[in-house]
Parts: structure tokens; sequence; C-alpha cells
């Protein structure tokens, strides 16, 4: 009775597949990993060079804050509009005229030539150069990695639109200053000349309505938006490699694990 019994128990075990049969526990190194999803993988700050950050130290940190990185952004592009209202008083050419008197005993102003030219073209040098300024400033700004974003180009549009104020606002001091006001009636001729010729001073906006300051002084600011926003386009990285690294994933490539030896196989 008893060998048939353990014969049955014997073929039972022998039906067994591989699959059924109890496997020894994996060590560590060979247990199988499976890809995280993007919510599982652990955030990791990067460096600008894409390197994780260990401990995401203050190390690195900028020696300004973006306040403070925006504050000197925006001084240099008003003193450099100074500079720029200096400059322009020296090369805007002025406007060449002459005042005559009348038979009736009135006065009368006329341009020599295309003399009123000049007006644009002094208007159209002053906003250019500040322009060249805004456009330099926003490639530099660019450059000043560990500050880009939001703060920087406000800083930026708003020191440029300085700059422009500034040097309309110093350029036409200056030139009043070299050419004086010009006034028609209170003009002296000389004894015996009906005529006296006049330099005027240049322009320094396209006019004197609202809406033409307002363009003469919106030019440059908008230059070193598009600029600046060309820049951002461009950049790689959602955080545009500023400080502080935005975290990203850290990605872990999934570990295959090779099948075992008669685990497939049937008894």
């Amino acid at each position: 009775m008893f060998p048939a019994r353990r014969g049955g128990l014997q073929a039972a075990r022998a039906a067994m597949s591989a699959s059924e049969e109890p496997q020894a526990p994996m060590s560590a190194s060979e247990e199988p990993q499976v890809p995280m999803s993007a919510s599982e993988e652990p955030q990791v700050p990067m460096s600008a060079s894409g390197q994780p950050v260990v401990g995401a130290s203050r190390d690195g940190a900028p020696r300004f804050s973006h306040i403070g990185a925006a504050v000197i952004v925006f001084g240099g592009l008003a003193a450099a509009g100074a500079v720029v209202g200096v400059l322009w008083s020296f090369l805007a050419p002025g406007v060449h005229g002459a005042i005559a008197d009348t038979r009736d005993n009135g006065r009368v102003f006329v341009h020599l030539g295309n003399q009123a030219d000049n007006f644009f073209i002094g208007t159209t040098l002053l906003v250019g150069m500040a322009a060249v300024v805004a456009v330099i400033a926003a490639a530099a700004a660019w450059q000043w990695r560990a500050h880009r974003g939001p703060m920087m180009v406000g800083a930026l549009t708003l020191g440029s639109l300085a700059c422009s104020a500034v040097a309309a606002g110093v350029g036409a001091v200056l030139v009043r200053l070299r050419y004086g006001a010009l006034d028609i009636a209170g003009a002296s001729l000389d004894a015996g000349h009906r005529i006296k010729y006049v330099v005027e001073a240049p322009a320094v906006f396209y006019g004197h309505t609202e809406a033409q300051i307002a363009v003469t002084l919106a030019l440059a600011p908008c230059l070193a938006a598009v600029v600046y926003m060309f820049c951002v386009v461009a950049c790689a990285r959602d955080d545009l490699d500023a400080w502080p690294p935005a975290p990203v994933p850290e990605y872990r490539a999934p570990v295959v694990v090779p099948p075992v030896e008669g685990a497939s196989s049937t008894a």
C-alpha cells in the first residue's frame, strides 16, 4: 500500500512544469527593473552643462539677485542714453535757412534748398543710435545666463525706453545750447541787408503730437524685445539655463534579465 502511494507522488512531481517550480530569490543586482513613469521618476536639478546638481547647493548661485540684475540693466541703458544724446548733438546736421524783410515791413523765413530734410535725418539718426544700443543690450543681456527670464526682458524693454527718452532729452538740450532758439520776429538784420542766414537746431522727434513722440520712443524697446524673443525661441531648455536650474526627470535605462536555464522546459 505504501509503495503505491510513493509511486503516485513521484509521478505527480514529474508532471509539474518548470514554470511551477519554486525559484530561488535573486540578489539585488539580478532583480529586474522596470522603467518608471514620468510622475514616478526622481526629479534632480540640472546644471547649465546638462549634468545633475547633487543637493542643489547654493555654491553656484549668481552674485546678484534677479531684481539686482534688472536694476543694473535698466541703469546701464539709461546711462547709455545720455551718451547717445551727447554724441547725437555733434553728429546731427543743422537746418540752414534765411530770414528776410518784406516790403511791407514783415518777416519771412525759408529753408535753403533741401535743408528741411535735415529734420528727418536728425530724428532718424537719433532713433537709429538708440536702436543699435537696444539690440546690443539685448544680446548682452541674453549672455547673462543666470538671469534669463521675464524679469530681464522687462528690465531690458523699460531700459531701452529710458535710453530713448534720455537720449532725446539730452540731445535736445545740447543742440539748443549749440544753435540757440530761432526767433524770426526778433532777429536783427545788419544795416543795409534785408536777409540774414541762420542755422536751426535739428529735431529729436518726428512731430509734436503725442502719437509721433510715442512712435519715436517705442522703436528701440520694441527691437530689444524682439531680439530677446528670438534668443528665447532658439534656446533648447524650458528654463533657459537660468538660475535656479529647473528639476528634470533622471532617466534610468531598463535592465533586461536573461532567462533562467530550464525555466521554460518541461520535465
